[in-house]
């Protein structure tokens, strides 16, 4: 099986709900992940909810929050996530949310292939 390679409107979309759960419930049956699948694959992304979580543990490897408390993520994170990450926590977030608005309109203007 190909390993789909996540694009960045897709890991932004993935860092939001990852903040939003607290970097926590990170399940195959947590309905925002599945909602979060179910739209990027109606809009003609190749997502599975396996590969959104593999994402967000790889993101808990890098969460100064879930580092803090002697966890460890996975530590698989790729060079384009962990940088996106990286800037959204120098900055506090601050750029996220617009960000986040930029990556829907591109996942709604993107065609079916």
């Amino acid at each position: 099986m190909k390993r789909h390679s996540y694009s960045e409107e897709e890991e932004i979309l993935i860092i939001d709900l990852y903040i939003k759960l607290g970097g926590k419930k990170l399940t195959e049956s947590n309905p925002h992940i599945i909602n979060l699948c179910t739209l990027l694959n109606y809009y003609g992304y190749d997502c599975t909810i396996s590969g959104i979580l593999a994402k967000m543990s790889n993101l808990q490897s890098v969460d100064p929050k879930y580092i803090k408390n002697g966890k460890v993520g996975w530590s698989n994170i790729s060079a384009n996530l962990e940088t996106l990450w990286n800037g959204y926590v120098k900055n506090n977030f601050a750029n996220l949310e617009e960000d986040v608005v930029k990556s829907w309109k591109t996942v709604y203007s993107h065609k079916k292939q």
